[in-house]
């Protein structure tokens, strides 16, 4: 909207290089507010023109307040942000102009857009597959043990097999370091508890320990890294096993 600013009163004053527009930023929807244009004679007024974008729904009305300055009164009807200028030709080639902008009702958040269907994570690249059985040692059963001291599963997996009892201790009678983490993995589980995890403590699968030797196999053949390695593992410091003791022994005994 294009309007000619005119104002009834007479005001004299000198030119002022330079206008501005001074007042709320902020205003409720159908609400009125003033907005004086600070810098503009009376005769600058009459060639002034107003804009206000966007231009649906928004009334500018023009005044003069008692003291003889330019007023705008300004109302919008829709929520929005809206940009308000007043432009004033001083020659054939030059205008000076004042602009604010207003925010009418209270900003509405951009709507996200929908992520779609996330790809499952993929477990960072590795050359180790572990195992690890969570137990009460001295529940063991022998249909149990067939499974965890299972020759065939160490040569698979190159010897990398462990089992914790779930009250193991140190010399110093507490729980070691490297254990807690499985433990605290196992807390509330049903015992014996597997897990298959990599040599960065990627877990690949975990869950009561199955009932035959043929289910926990197919379970590491499907895990195990290609051209995995049938001999044991001699790097030096790189595996996150390199602290723990070949025998973890509890107040119930050694672990193989």
């Amino acid at each position: 909207m294009h309007a000619v600013l005119v104002f009834l009163l007479c005001f004299a004053g000198p030119r002022q290089p330079a206008i501005e527009i001074d007042g709320p930023q902020t205003l409720a929807v159908a609400e009125y507010g003033d907005y004086a244009v600070r810098g503009l004679s009376l005769e600058q007024a009459k060639t002034a023109y107003v804009d206000v974008w966007p231009e649906a729904g928004t009334t500018v009305r023009p005044v003069l307040t008692w003291s003889g300055e330019p007023l705008l009164l300004f109302r919008a009807r829709t929520p929005g942000q809206y940009r308000l200028l007043v432009a004033v030709p001083v020659s054939a080639d030059r205008l000076i102009v004042a602009k604010t902008v207003i925010q009418v009702g209270t900003p509405q958040p951009e709507p996200k857009p929908d992520p779609g269907p996330q790809p499952e994570p993929q477990p960072k690249p590795y050359r180790e597959l572990w195992m690890l059985v969570v137990e009460e040692r001295l529940d063991r059963t022998p249909q149990t043990a067939a499974i965890v001291l299972a020759p065939e599963l160490r040569r698979l997996l190159s010897d990398r097999v462990r089992l914790l009892d779930k009250d193991v201790v140190d010399r110093s009678d507490q729980v070691p370091g490297w254990a807690k983490k499985w433990l605290d993995l196992a807390k509330g589980k049903p015992l014996p508890y597997l897990f298959l995890f990599t040599e960065h403590g990627e877990v690949l699968w975990e869950g009561q320990l199955p009932k035959t030797l043929a289910e926990v196999r197919a379970l590491i053949e499907q895990r195990l890294p290609k051209q995995a390695a049938v001999t044991p593992s001699t790097a030096p410091g790189a595996s996150i096993w390199r602290s723990v003791p070949q025998r973890v022994c509890t107040p119930y005994g050694c672990a193989p």
